[in-house]
């Protein structure tokens, strides 16, 4: 907190997508108490303490990086206000999953999986599923056969993906002010409507996170 204004918010099971979302807007971020039992150190695909304390928190002190973190809670509080307006509820409920979807890719392929390269060219994790997971952040950055393509926000917000293995599709951003800028550009997209029809897919949207949405 002294450095960025970020603490942790201890959690015990999953929280919807709403609330997680503006948990950051107000520089909170739920963690996750549980922990992996020892037969599945080397990857879980749901969050569990090990993943929140060694792959988020420490990031939360980098301003810029706890900046975008807030940047994209005001995303999702955007998405909220805009869909209330819509007065038929079946395209209201439309739009509303097809945003939280795009947001849920975004950032997966930023906050969970993101790579970038720094200022010498060289190719660094700052995803936490993959700073948790000393085998994806292996696959991720030595691979072969991983695809890492330049970040673009329209091919991530349509870009499905699966949480059961690992990624074999990565973006690179350039810095912590593009993924900003990048969360500048989303509420953009929001605004203009440009997210109420992306691509269906992984993720799926539970019922109880579009009504998360709408409380």
């Amino acid at each position: 907190k002294p450095l960025t204004g970020f603490v942790a918010r201890p959690v015990s099971g999953y929280v919807p997508s709403y609330v997680f979302f503006d948990c950051l807007r107000r520089r909170e971020f739920p963690t996750t108490v549980t922990i992996r039992d020892g037969a599945r150190l080397e990857y879980l695909p749901e969050p569990d303490i090990f993943h929140d304390v060694a792959g988020h928190v420490p990031m939360h002190t980098d301003k810029a990086f706890a900046d975008a973190l807030v940047r994209f809670g005001e995303c999702a509080r955007a998405a909220a206000e805009i869909t209330a307006r819509v007065r038929d509820e079946h395209e209201r409920l439309r739009r509303l999953e097809s945003n939280v979807r795009a947001m849920a890719r975004f950032f997966w392929f930023t906050i969970e999986f993101g790579l970038m390269r720094d200022s010498a060219g060289a190719l660094k994790a700052y995803g936490s599923g993959l700073l948790s997971s000393f085998g994806e952040l292996g696959h991720a950055i030595e691979s072969p056969t991983v695809e890492r393509r330049p970040f673009d926000i329209e091919r991530v917000v349509n870009q499905p993906f699966e949480i059961d293995h690992y990624q074999p599709l990565l973006y690179v951003v350039e810095g912590f002010d593009h993924v900003y800028a990048l969360a500048d550009e989303l509420e953009d997209w929001i605004v203009q409507g440009r997210l109420d029809d992306v691509a269906g897919g992984e993720p799926a949207v539970s019922e109880e996170d579009l009504r998360s949405f709408l409380e």
